[in-house]
């Protein structure tokens, strides 16, 4: 796997990690839904689906995480954004790159599927991936970049794979302007 997309994937699978860890009360990440919405904005607006509510944001590295929940513990959508024009050509790039069937043995994430879709009017590429988690729960995952309000962004959804829901999935990336 090449080194970038190693890279992006473990940004997702930590975020992913932080979200489903439940650490939403240490230094640097925040918990209050107001400062949420207002930082929310500065990327992309969209419809949560039934069910779920703020959980946190953070800033790292020059990204802005912000993390939803439906209250499961399990399933959550990550809104991240970079303050670097350029990590956009990157991300769609390994995006694009990423084929059915890759996937990288230690996050345990494989790619079973990579579509075309439209984010904030924008052709884009959508990766599903289904990963194990410590304690072995199969999740499905959907990641989409696409450009936010201040930079490049991506989507991520992520639910246990009983709960996968394509619709939802659907509504949502149809939500995002």
């Amino acid at each position: 796997m090449k080194g970038n997309t190693k890279i992006i994937l473990i940004l997702i699978g930590a975020m992913v990690f932080i979200s489903l860890s439940g650490c939403t009360n240490n230094g640097g990440i925040n918990i209050d839904p107001a400062q949420i919405s207002n930082i929310k904005s500065d990327i992309a607006d969209f419809d949560l689906p039934p069910g779920y509510s703020t959980d946190f944001s953070t800033s790292l590295m020059g990204y802005t995480v912000i993390a939803y929940s439906n209250g499961n513990g399990l399933s959550h959508i990550c809104l991240i954004q970079s303050e670097k024009e350029t990590d956009g050509e990157k991300l769609a790039q390994i995006l694009s790159e990423l084929v059915v069937g890759s996937g990288d043995p230690e996050t345990q994430m494989t790619v079973i599927e990579t579509r075309t879709v439209r984010v904030r009017g924008q052709e884009t590429t959508l990766v599903i991936s289904d990963c194990i988690n410590s304690e072995g729960t199969t999740f499905r995952q959907a990641a989409a970049a696409f450009q936010g309000n201040g930079g490049p962004a991506l989507i991520v959804f992520s639910e246990p794979i009983e709960d996968w829901n394509w619709a939802t999935l659907n509504t949502l990336l149809a939500s995002v302007h």
